[in-house]
């Protein structure tokens, strides 16, 4: 009796172990029962392995998935399956983690069109998305540059019966235009936008006004903007003579009489320049 007894505690012990192994094994990870603490240990890993693995050259989204889920699995841890990943994903998105941008508002634009003759507005129309002076920048970036390759094939068309027709550009100083400038630079212009810089035309950049050149205005000069443009051309053409900039000057101290224009200024080589070109072309 009494080995009989102790026989059948096993065999209860072990169905009992047997039903909370399966109990176990039925319950499923998830990450909004983790502490505040191990959830951030999670995406932490999560939003690293997911920037690791879209600035690599694997094409394989599944493969992708696995190896994130596998690395964020081998330092925290904790097991996870190919199901998680949404769940992540999310995850990422509610708390802030991952933000995304849109750069333009397409619906806007087209409302904005509607009032343009009250408003006397231009036809094309860009609405950027957000408070961001960075995608604003971007986008006023490839406006110009369409813009400019617009011109510029215009240019070449109409310049057929001359040698050398020309393309003018003035630049007016400001942190506006100097944030412009500077995306216009960071583009790969063939690349990103299909803009081949041998097809324009002689370009002549001109600075448009003096700005102060203190530290916290120099950035945005129009003298030193229209050299950027004007070497940016040139790369983008390989041509190092496609592109030429002409800046403006101002003597350090100017008397300036009562109800009199600042002759001395007008008269300087650079402005003469500027102005002879502008009537001109």
């Amino acid at each position: 009796m009494c080995g009989g007894y102790i026989m059948a505690n096993k065999k209860t012990a072990k169905k009992t172990s047997g039903e909370v192994g399966k109990k176990q094994s039925r319950t499923r990870f998830k990450l909004e029962d983790q502490s505040s603490s191990r959830q951030r240990e999670l995406l932490d890993s999560f939003a690293k392995n997911l920037k690791k693995f879209l600035g690599s050259d694997e094409q394989n989204q599944e493969t992708g998935k696995k190896k994130i889920l596998k690395a964020v699995q081998d330092e925290t841890d904790q097991r996870l399956d190919i199901r998680q990943f949404d769940v992540f994903l999310r995850h990422l998105y509610t708390g802030g983690y991952l933000r995304l941008g849109y750069h333009a508002l397409p619906e806007r634009a087209k409302q904005l069109s509607e009032c343009k003759r009250e408003f006397n507005l231009l036809e094309d129309i860009t609405v950027v998305a957000g408070h961001d002076p960075d995608l604003f920048a971007q986008a006023a970036a490839e406006s110009f540059l369409k813009r400019l390759f617009e011109i510029g094939k215009i240019k070449s068309v109409e310049g057929r019966s001359s040698e050398s027709p020309t393309l003018n550009v003035g630049i007016v100083s400001g942190s506006t235009t100097g944030a412009v400038i500077r995306a216009v630079n960071n583009l790969q212009w063939e690349k990103d936008l299909d803009l081949i810089g041998n097809t324009l035309p002689r370009v002549r950049v001109f600075a448009l006004n003096v700005c102060m050149t203190v530290p916290e205005h120099l950035a945005g000069n129009a003298t030193i903007l229209a050299y950027q443009l004007a070497e940016k051309i040139n790369e983008e053409a390989r041509d190092n003579k496609r592109a030429e900039a002409y800046g403006l000057s101002a003597q350090l101290l100017i008397e300036k009489k009562p109800g009199q224009k600042i002759i001395d200024v007008d008269q300087e080589p650079q402005t003469f320049d500027v102005v002879r070109f502008s009537l001109v072309s």
